[in-house]
């Protein structure tokens, strides 16, 4: 055969390839980033607080490169591997839409939830990846075979065009049909009148100083002992403004991670693992000892944290909280985490069983995290980015009012280096240098303890600073050395440089402190109070670890001495949940 006709009928072939490749190279791409992304929003409206402007063009971006690159990866390959490379494409995008529709069993409702509290029978994790393999097997072996009358391409046409279908079909009918589906979150939430409103927790107050009662409690996420101790070492300045304070070096959180760390630095409360997430976190405010006994001495509530992991819905704090607010406006802040959060729930609802813990687990609230709202009154939802707070604290002149405040002021801190020292964007190594972080947490509380000397008010304050949990280190393993999160109280009246404590205390000790030093008795539930523990105490702590994959593992550890040694922490309890506990 001549050069010529070897070109001509390389040309042929490649012609006669192009409608069949763009038919397999379009099904993969067109589940994962449009079809299922666009039917679990568009079923579950109500769940989310973007539109869809919000994902979808990001999305179909994604989609079109995607099938453009599988397009011309299929199109010029050797005969043999294009038949066995489409047999594979057309064999997964059947069982992504057989899986999803048929085979996750327990699933929830809006898909890419747990699959239930319950664990997965081992025979149903098998079963299930018996069928995937053998879909795909017979797919390879089918295109392996002569096929000399064309039959086994006409049925992997045909069975391509039905996956079209069955994919194409829910979408024009919900684009066509569902109400609202293509409206912004607000015009949504004025079309359907048995919907609220969701509420958030503003900025509002946020500088504002009592001039009768200060308690100022900073969670400054993620502060680890070690780094404040790195920061005594190298940049003593940093504690320059903890005039009064006293710094207890061996505390222990109660919990190794934001979530329900927050929320138990608020209410002192134990995490009820019976519950999930949401249905903890709404419920976890109605009855408590600490903001409570508070309010109920005349002191304003205002807390400054983030939902998700702190609350879900702000209507579910109790009605004493001053800074709620009706959200009136929605804007996406993150791109492209928003969108591929839709792909992540879209993955987990099309994967086998065994691979679903692969993908993890999000969902609605998952997404919504990515969405800043607007209150009424043109109040801003609150941020813990360190940014947004110190541009809050730079723009906005402080004020006063006589009424007694509690202020909870949660920021990222020691999480990661998003900004220098100069509030521009971190590059190279100072994203590495946790140490900026430190500096530029110190700087927000430092402009708080500014004000309220400029105010005179600061000797009469209860202020404290401590983090949520110390650096986690592994998530997905069992600790394997200790976990100290650095603490600084300063008494109301307490003057003096910086002191250091090697009491041995916890974060079960900080409430009856609270509460003792501003005068309120508090109940016999909370505990021990800082002030009662001396250095040469023995005393046993208790801390909380969990492992945050797709299921989770739950150590208690008993802390018996000091807890700088990790000879005294003894695991006393383990517990296995199949389930993701932060949803």
């Amino acid at each position: 055969m001549s050069e010529q006709q070897v070109s001509l009928k390389f040309k042929q072939r490649t012609i006669n390839r192009i409608l069949p490749t763009l038919l397999v190279a379009f099904l993969l791409p067109f589940i994962i980033f449009v079809s299922v992304p666009f039917e679990i929003f568009g079923n579950n409206l109500d769940e989310f607080l973007f539109s869809v402007s919000g994902f979808m063009p990001l999305l179909a971006l994604f989609a079109l490169s995607s099938i453009v690159v599988v397009f011309f990866a299929l199109l010029f390959l050797p005969n043999k591997a294009y038949r066995i490379a489409c047999a594979v494409f057309l064999a997964l995008a059947f069982l992504f839409f057989i899986q999803g529709t048929f085979l996750n069993s327990g699933l929830s409702t809006l898909a890419g939830d747990n699959m239930g509290t319950e664990p997965t029978p081992v025979w149903k994790i098998v079963l299930n990846l018996f069928i995937w393999l053998i879909v795909i097997a017979g797919a390879v072996v089918l295109a392996c075979l002569k096929d000399k009358n064309g039959i086994i391409s006409t049925v992997a046409i045909i069975v391509a065009v039905v996956v079209l279908i069955t994919q194409l079909m829910p979408t024009l009918v919900l684009a066509v049909s569902k109400e609202g589906v293509f409206l912004e979150k607000n015009e949504r939430l004025t079309l359907n009148s048995e919907l609220k409103n969701p509420e958030i927790l503003t900025d509002e107050g946020l500088t504002t100083i009592s001039t009768t009662g200060n308690i100022y409690y900073f969670c400054v996420d993620r502060f680890d002992q070690k780094y404040a101790e790195e920061g005594y070492e190298k940049h003593s300045e940093i504690f320059n403004v903890l005039d009064g304070f006293t710094a207890y070096n061996d505390n222990i959180s109660k919990y190794g991670h934001t979530f329900p760390g927050i929320v138990n630095l608020l209410t002192s409360k134990k995490y009820d693992t019976s519950l999930s997430r949401e249905e903890f976190l709404n419920s976890v405010y109605a009855e408590n000892h600490t903001l409570s006994a508070l309010n109920e001495n005349g002191y304003e509530i205002n807390l400054y944290t983030q939902p998700f992991y702190a609350f879900t819905d702000a209507s579910y704090l109790p009605k004493y909280v001053k800074n709620t607010s009706k959200a009136t406006a929605y804007e996406v802040i993150n791109q492209p985490q928003l969108p591929l959060s839709l792909v992540q729930i879209a993955l987990y609802r099309c994967f086998p069983l065994i691979a679903k813990p692969i993908v993890g687990n999000v969902n609605s609230a998952t997404c919504n995290n990515f969405v800043n709202c607007e209150g009424e009154n043109g109040s801003k939802q609150y941020s813990t980015d360190m940014k947004s707070v110190w541009n809050n604290l730079q723009n906005n002149a402080f004020t006063t009012t006589s009424a007694k405040r509690f202020n909870f002021i949660h920021i990222e801190g020691c999480h990661g280096v998003d900004y220098d020292e100069n509030w521009n964007k971190a590059k190279g190594k100072q994203k590495d240098d946790i140490m900026i972080s430190l500096k530029n947490s110190f700087k927000i509380i430092g402009k708080f303890i500014d004000e309220l000397k400029k105010q005179d008010v600061y000797d009469s304050s209860t202020i404290i600073i401590t983090g949520d949990h110390a650096d986690p280190v592994n998530d997905g393993a069992n600790l394997d050395d200790i976990r100290l999160t650095a603490l600084y109280f300063k008494r109301a009246n307490q003057s003096g440089t910086l002191k250091k404590s090697n009491a041995q205390v916890s974060h079960d000790n900080l409430w009856s402190a609270i509460l003792t030093d501003v005068g309120i008795t508090p109940n016999a539930s909370l505990g021990r109070s800082l002030f009662d523990i001396s250095e040469s105490e023995t005393t046993t702590r208790e801390y909380i670890w969990h492992t945050f994959v797709s299921t989770t593992d739950e150590y208690t550890f008993e802390i018996k001495g000091s807890g700088k040694d990790f000879k005294n922490w003894t695991q006393k309890e383990h517990k296995f949940y199949n389930k993701f506990l932060m949803d």
